[in-house]
């Protein structure tokens, strides 16, 4: 009687009955067992058959799929039969078959896998063949169109009649040297079946013979198998390509004609530059037979060995490559468009032997009419100067087309903005009114006037500046013609493009505190008069300057040095730097503006070597994008004091060697305007050079700048024929 025993509710995945036979494709078979032939073995595959499906995976002639890597765990763990006298046991069984499915058929690397464990057959009760573990393997793989098939085997420890066997040899035939009656066995290892669509491996066969050598049992075990249906390796036609070409500039071009039945899914050109470099690939568009693309800009304009590939559609391509052909690429070149002021145009590159034919700049109003205008080529560049009247400031679309002897072309196009100078809100320093300004497009500020009136009044010119370093305007309000109060202040600017743009506003000026500490005299108000502090600030708007070093003197214990700023820089730091011949400028001290908008600082004397004139040490201030004047500190006419005693102005100074013969005269100047000055005493020096001057203040108690003035010899005795002055000295006048 036969025994079949098996995992109650087993299953496996086995392929459907009736399934397809691929057309182009792979089928897949891994089986653990299989009884072939004998009075036993009939018997016994005749029991196996309804559940056949169990010990195997995939079917022969049906397509490949992949199954889990235990496709029998579980479900199927052991398989025993007997049939006295006979039995055999199947101790863990593995069938697996394998195939990428997202790829096309000759990528697809289908296997099947077989495995076995824990095999024994025996005949009345005694064991006849023992294996430990049995595996075949079986795969295809596609080369040069064609299936290549490989298969593999492997036995473990194997045990007949108790006794352990080299299975060296392809065939060996087995007796049991004790009982002349026994079975007789006869081991196949690693039998292997190859044609030409395909590949089968049984890891072990195993037959069973009487004594008559009449067939008792023959057992196959771990056998596994692949074959190809119709042609899963075939190369599909590639499409038939043309050499490369250009039109135009930068327009690439080449003939691409499918193979029947497909089309184009995508075509590139690829460039590699003659000179040298890394090659670019640029995607294509197919269309009419052709492919085509436009070169990007940002590959220069040059020779190029070029090529086109084109790939056809479907789930297995074809592929194709044409032959290269070298090309000038990007002759002639057109860079961006460009705006510099009012001249718009583009950098231009020609091929070696070609000339330009013409070059036409295109510019449209956005909803205007384009305008035609010729283009000037200079110094590599196609331009034209857009003419203020023609075009004023607002949006254009810019066309710019070249063509080159050879008939090659090149076109770019860009939007551009023209821009008016534009003025902002102004703020009100004191007597300075500060006009945040920014010029048009690609231009500078080049002009700034101004008028200012009292509320209601009669405008009149103020003095202006421009400072670069803050895109500002600023207007000068002298104190003693606009007193604190509001001024409507209309300022016009004009940039180097010629626009011009004017703005009117209302601002409100206040006193500026006065200056005070230098050399005499309180900063208050003077009754009619101008206070130090106002004075000062005067300076700013004559120097054009947000920060001005007033004076630069050695005293006792180094150099001292003051000065006044604007006041948006109070409570700012600024750094004092020197100066000399022959050597850049280094930072000697630094300062802090104070509220009244004076600064000052004693920094260390130089040495002794530096202060000859021919050194011509200078002392400059700055505090950001704020910077002053430099002054030098060593003169040949110095003011050495400055006071206001007893309603009276008393200088003193010095004139340094050598001196004149006869001595010289010295006269004392008072500032009347940014550049003028007016003598108001004149004193001779003693043989040591000193002098001293006492003179009445102005009228009206105004506080002043001095300075002294006289000739001085260029050698002891001669001529006095050089004019030398000393610095402004800010003296109160009351």
């Amino acid at each position: 009687m036969l025994l079949l025993a098996a995992v109650a509710g087993a299953t496996a995945t086995a392929a459907p009955a009736g399934a397809a036979t691929p057309t182009d494709g792979w089928s897949c078979r891994a089986q653990t067992l299989d009884v072939a032939s004998g009075p036993l073995g009939v018997v016994l595959d005749q029991i196996l058959d309804p559940i056949e499906g169990l010990l195997r995976t995939g079917e022969d002639g049906t397509p490949c799929v992949t199954n889990g890597a235990t496709p029998l765990g579980g479900a199927l763990a052991q398989v025993t039969s007997r049939l006295a006298p006979l039995g055999i046991d199947l101790g863990a069984i593995s069938a697996t078959t394998t195939i990428d499915a997202t790829k096309v058929p000759r990528l697809q690397a289908p296997a099947s896998t077989s495995r076995v464990a824990g095999l024994k057959i025996s005949v009345a009760g005694a064991e006849l063949v023992s294996v430990s573990a049995l595996e075949a393997q079986a795969s295809a793989t596609c080369a040069a169109g064609a299936a290549q098939y490989t298969s593999s085997y492997d036995v473990g420890d194997v045990a007949v009649f108790g006794q352990a066997v080299d299975l060296t040899g392809p065939v060996q035939t087995i007796t049991n040297a004790l009982d002349p009656l026994a079975p007789i066995v006869r081991l196949t290892p690693g039998h292997e079946v190859k044609t030409a669509d395909g590949v089968a491996r049984t890891a072990l066969r195993i037959e069973v013979l009487s004594v008559a050598s009449i067939k008792l049992l023959d057992v196959s075990l771990a056998i596994a198998s692949v074959n190809d249906h119709g042609t899963p390796c075939a190369i599909p036609a590639p499409p038939t390509v043309g050499v490369p070409s250009t039109t135009g500039s930068r327009s690439l071009t080449a003939a691409v004609t499918p193979p029947t039945g497909r089309t184009i899914a995508r075509c590139s050109f690829t460039l590699a530059p003659l000179a040298g470099g890394d090659a670019r690939t640029i995607a294509g568009t197919w269309a009419g037979g052709a492919c085509t693309a436009s070169v990007p800009r940002d590959i220069a304009p040059g020779g190029y060995r070029t090529t086109v590939n084109a790939v056809t559609d479907g789930a297995d391509p074809g592929e194709a490559t044409s032959a290269p052909a070298d090309l000038r690429v990007g002759y002639p070149g057109l860079g961006d468009v460009t705006l510099a002021g009012r001249n718009v145009g583009a950098t231009l590159v020609l091929a070696e032997g070609t000339t330009l034919t013409s070059c036409t700049i295109t510019v449209t109003p956005v909803g205007g009419a384009p305008v035609a205008l010729p283009g000037n080529v200079a110094e590599g560049r196609c331009s034209v100067d857009l003419p203020r009247g023609q075009y004023p400031p607002g949006t254009y679309d810019v066309t710019i087309d070249a063509v080159a002897s050879d008939g090659s072309t090149d076109r770019v196009s860009k939007q551009i903005v023209l821009t008016a100078p534009q003025v902002g809100d102004p703020v009100a320093i004191g007597p300075l009114v500060v006009f945040p300004v920014a010029p048009g497009s690609g231009a500078t500020i080049t002009e700034c006037t101004a008028t200012a009136a009292p509320v209601g009044g009669t405008p009149r010119s103020v003095q202006t500046y421009i400072d670069p370093g803050t895109s500002s305007c600023t207007a000068g309000l002298p104190p003693e013609q606009f007193p604190p109060g509001e001024y409507d202040v209309e300022i016009t600017i004009k940039d180097s493009n010629g626009d011009v743009t004017t703005s009117r506003k209302r601002v409100t000026i206040v006193a500026l505190g006065g200056a005070g500490g230098n050399g005499g005299g309180g900063g208050g108000v003077a009754t009619g008069g101008k206070t130090q502090g106002q004075v000062a600030a005067e300076r700013l708007i004559c120097e054009k300057r947000r920060l001005s070093i007033l004076d630069v003197r050695r005293s006792t214990s180094g150099v001292r040095v003051t000065g006044v700023a604007e006041s948006a820089l109070v409570g700012k730091r600024v750094t004092i730097r020197v100066a000399r011949r022959g050597a850049g400028a280094r930072q000697a001290g630094t300062a802090t503006v104070r509220k009244d908008g004076t600064f000052g600082a004693t920094l260390r004397a130089p040495a002794k070597r530096y202060l000859a004139t021919s050194f011509a040490l200078r002392y400059s201030a700055t505090s950001g994008s704020a910077s002053s004047r430099s002054v030098r500190l060593t003169r040949r006419t110095n003011i050495t004091s400055s006071s206001l005693t007893s309603g009276k102005i008393k200088i003193a100074g010095r004139v340094s060697a050598p001196y004149p013969r006869r001595g010289t005269a010295v006269r004392v100047r008072i500032q009347t305007g940014c550049t003028s000055y007016r003598t108001v005493a004149t004193v001779d020096t003693t043989k040591t050079g000193r002098f001293t001057a006492i003179f009445a203040p102005p009228a009206d108690g105004s506080a002043a700048f001095y300075r002294v003035e006289t000739r001085v010899p260029s050698r002891k005795g001669g001529p006095s024929r050089s004019r030398s002055f000393s610095l402004d000295r800010l003296v109160a006048g009351r």
